[in-house]
């Protein structure tokens, strides 16, 4: 009875192992070590981007040209850091995904326009504080699903102003852009965005629906 009532106290030997590396795993996880390698792998096509371009103009690596590129790195760091710091147990795929494709546009940028590297950079920075901030917040998913078809409407009219008000600053002859003192944006892109949005919300609105059609 004294050892049953012991071990009831003090627990199993081999529940507290399992325990504590249970423990072990979970601040493990919060430090969100995957997505810090990852996010290195992600930033391995700009830098070599960098090198070969450097190599091709014959620049140093500390040219400016090159100074929105690093700072492509540095903000994909913080928003790292930020979310270390905040403990979230958002997916650490995400980041490094986002890291990837931006980059690769950011080394298009530099080599076809460099003049529009810091527009570029200025543009991921928005949109890495952004994302930070819906990560982190506390936010209601409830409040896109209600205000789904909303978001769904202003992306198609910002799309369709594009025909009313749409501007070319390529010279390419489309005229696919909005902008306002010198700064464009392309409505697509967000469009791409708010229909992810409002995808979300209708297929959880419609879920038993759905499932029952099968």
């Amino acid at each position: 009875m004294i050892s049953v009532g012991a071990r009831s106290l003090v627990g199993e030997p081999g529940s507290q192992n399992r325990s504590r590396v249970a423990s072990v795993g979970r601040r493990w996880l919060r430090q969100r070590w995957v997505e810090f390698a990852l996010l290195f792998l992600s930033f391995a096509p700009v830098l070599c981007g960098v090198a070969v371009l450097a190599s091709v103009w014959e620049r140093h690596l500390l040219d400016q040209r090159f100074w929105p590129a690093y700072g492509f790195v540095v903000a994909f760091v913080a928003c790292h850091l930020v979310l270390v710091a905040a403990g979230t147990r958002s997916s650490q795929l995400l980041l490094p995904l986002v890291a990837c494709l931006a980059g690769i546009g950011m080394l298009l940028v530099t080599r076809l326009v460099p003049a529009l590297a810091p527009r570029q950079l200025l543009w991921i920075v928005m949109g890495l504080s952004i994302a930070t901030a819906v990560a982190i917040g506390p936010w209601e998913t409830s409040l896109l699903s209600r205000f789904k078809y909303s978001v769904a409407a202003v992306g198609i009219v910002l799309v369709a102003l594009t025909l009313v008000a749409g501007t070319d600053p390529n010279g390419s002859g489309d005229r696919l852009w909005l902008g306002l003192d010198g700064y464009v944006f392309q409505p697509s892109e967000l469009l791409k965005v708010l229909l992810v949005v409002f995808l979300a919300g209708y297929l959880v609105d419609k879920r038993n629906e759905l499932t029952q059609s099968r």
